[in-house]
């Protein structure tokens, strides 16, 4: 594999952005910052304005305590896209396709369902206040069944086209308050998780979400990062 160095001098950011655009790249990568291993993990402002504004995926892998091996060859097994159910997170699927192929890695496409609402415990069975607290609670669960349920055929659907090309492909749906939580929970045995960003129209400045964010700060596997076509100013 062709390897060629260059050394730039300026603003970090912008000595980047112009060597992607003059080079043409498809995929930027860099650590992030940690302090120490049980540190909490974030960006540093580099790797931030970089998510924020490339026109390109970003691969975000955080720094190991040790010092880099590369005899080994790293081998990306396990793919996790969450998505949302909206045309903006499939975009994903795309950059994440071209790499897992590459590795002939397996995928999970992950969608989280909030609850209806929290269930708590509602009063003891014998008056009417009860009676009422049951009925609602068992019509939410029914509507929350529905939703899991309309989510499952979502991904199912995404999922086909990917099956026909002899993609290994499995679906998950969690219920959860917490999208970031889920997430987090079932890349622990991923290898990479790769999410698209939000934007806010076509002139916007682009900013992560929440779950995004969260989902970077809070994990210690790679994250690629997809900027999405209609944030592009």
């Amino acid at each position: 594999m062709p390897i060629a160095t260059v050394v730039l001098e300026g603003v970090v950011e912008t000595m980047i952005r112009t060597q992607v655009a003059k080079l043409k790249a498809d995929l930027v990568m860099l650590t992030t910052h940690g302090r120490g291993p049980l540190a909490r993990f974030w960006m540093g402002s580099v790797a931030d304005e970089l998510v924020r504004h490339l026109p390109v995926p970003v691969l975000l892998v955080r720094p190991a305590e040790h010092p880099p091996e590369y005899e080994p060859e790293a081998k990306l097994k396990h793919i996790l896209v969450p998505l949302d159910g909206e045309p903006l997170a499939e975009k994903m699927l795309d950059p994440a396709l071209c790499l897992g192929k590459l590795m002939k890695a397996d995928f999970t496409l992950l969608r989280v369902v909030k609850p209806v609402f929290p269930y708590l415990a509602y009063p003891a069975a014998g008056n009417g206040i009860a009676q009422v607290a049951e009925s609602v609670l068992e019509n939410a669960r029914e509507v929350e069944i529905q939703r899991v349920n309309d989510a499952q055929s979502y991904l199912e659907k995404v999922a086909a086209p990917l099956r026909e090309h002899g993609l290994v492909v499995v679906t998950r749906v969690e219920v959860d308050e917490s999208p970031s939580h889920a997430i987090l929970k079932y890349g622990a045995s991923a290898d990479l998780i790769a999410m698209e960003t939000h934007g806010r129209g076509g002139l916007a400045r682009l900013f992560m979400g929440s779950t995004t964010d969260q989902v970077i700060r809070g994990k210690t596997v790679p994250v690629l990062i997809h900027r999405p076509v209609e944030a592009k100013a």
